[in-house]
């Protein structure tokens, strides 16, 4: 018993001064849970060193409602790396964060008051039991551990294999700690409880994980920031439509927070922004009511299996393509001097006349030509002829109407 808790305050000792140091660094998005997950744990294994061996009585009373908050930091960091290591860290709002931390309050306070209510534990003829809140606060633990899992393998039966195999790792990671917390509570045994002294080693593995440079999990990181500096508005949708990732150009076109956007069914987001016809058309070209082009692309994502796994939205902003296009669309079947439609128009509107077959409006053609143009450009040259028909141009359109001279 004695070495067990002299090991377990030397590891706790260092998963602390290594919390602080990752948490003052902080050279990842990762570290910050990983820092929660070692001080956790490391108060934990100290609590429980305490609890169980502290020669004072003051001591054990004190270290031993300690246990339970440690307990929830370390669910909540499990929880926050999982969101982390998933894409979904979107996800842990500052709303999010204040229930989390709520919970250890609360445990904190219902321990501290144990004696009025004994709702956390119970006093007995053969010792200490656990009363109702604590299998509640134990269900949440539990709960929030779960849903990390539950996050991790689905991120990896959705990975490249070097990501999965990172995941996998993570996952199994999690073993000892648990197995260990859940032969505490099933045989209720007695002495030192080793879950927080293995899940600072948990966290030691996590910390090599998120430290490695030669992990593939590095990719979909890499991924992501790519994803952040394309103009273009990318929208991932797993294969229940429910868009899983957005870069910050979709969320400035879609006008919503990350909040809003992710975890949403992307039919209703299509529906609320775009025309219907974009939620279920592999690629077409919109006007927004703002006047902006869209061309929208909807590309679907295959697992290794050959099954749909998701799809990607990308959205690029083609306004002045669509204007450049539009033009020169106009130029080709204008004259370039006059500006008057050519014999290219004319050909395409005599061709949607017959194609219209018999119609009660009148056609009129009328040939115009202008009498010694010629000897306008001999004598004056090139660049005042050139303002002969540019003139006479501008007196048809006065004369005529807009729709037939264009």
């Amino acid at each position: 018993m004695v070495v067990k808790a002299v090991l377990t305050l030397v590891s706790a000792a260092v998963a602390g001064v290594v919390a602080v140091a990752q948490w003052r660094r902080r050279a990842t998005t990762g570290t910050a849970p990983l820092a929660l997950v070692m001080a956790a744990a490391a108060f934990w294994a100290v609590a429980e060193v305490a609890a169980a061996n502290a020669p004072w009585p003051l001591a054990r009373d004190l270290a031993s409602p300690a246990l339970l908050p440690a307990g929830s930091l370390v669910s909540a960091g499990v929880l926050w790396y999982a969101l982390h290591l998933s894409g979904h860290e979107s996800f842990l709002t500052r709303r999010t964060a204040l229930a989390l931390a709520a919970e250890p309050v609360l445990v904190v306070l219902a321990s501290a008051t144990n004696g009025l209510h004994q709702l956390v534990v119970v006093d007995g003829p053969s010792g200490q039991r656990p009363a109702v809140l604590f299998w509640v606060h134990t269900a949440w633990c539990y709960g929030l551990i779960v849903a990390a899992v539950v996050l991790l393998v689905r991120t990896a039966a959705r990975s490249v294999p070097g990501h999965r195999r990172v995941l996998v790792l993570v996952l199994a990671s999690l073993a000892p700690p648990l197995l260990g917390n859940v032969a505490s509570l099933v045989f209720e045994a007695q002495g030192l409880d080793l879950t927080g002294a293995l899940f600072l080693v948990t966290a030691c593995l996590w910390l090599w994980v998120e430290r490695s440079r030669h992990r593939l999990r590095r990719t979909p990181i890499s991924t992501q920031q790519v994803l952040r500096t394309l103009p273009d508005a990318v929208v991932v949708i797993d294969d229940d439509g429910v868009v899983v990732s957005v870069n910050e150009a979709a969320l400035a076109l879609l006008d919503r927070t990350p909040s809003d956007v992710v975890g949403a069914p992307w039919a209703r987001i299509a529906r609320d922004v775009l025309p219907s016809e974009v939620a279920s058309t592999t690629r077409t070209v919109t006007m927004l009511d703002d006047g902006r082009h869209l061309d929208v692309r909807i590309t679907p994502m295959y697992a290794p299996n050959g099954s749909v796994a998701g799809s990607v939205v990308v959205a690029r902003d083609v306004t002045e393509l669509e204007r450049m296009r539009a033009e020169l669309a106009d130029q080709v079947l204008r004259d370039p001097l006059t500006g008057l439609h050519n014999r290219r128009h004319l050909d395409a509107v005599l061709a949607r006349i017959d194609a219209g077959g018999a119609s009660e409006r009148s056609v009129v053609a009328a040939v115009v030509d202008l009498d010694h143009f010629k000897q306008v450009n001999d004598r004056y040259g090139h660049e005042v002829g050139d303002q002969v028909p540019v003139a006479f141009a501008g007196q048809l359109r006065r004369l005529f109407r807009s729709a037939v001279t264009g």
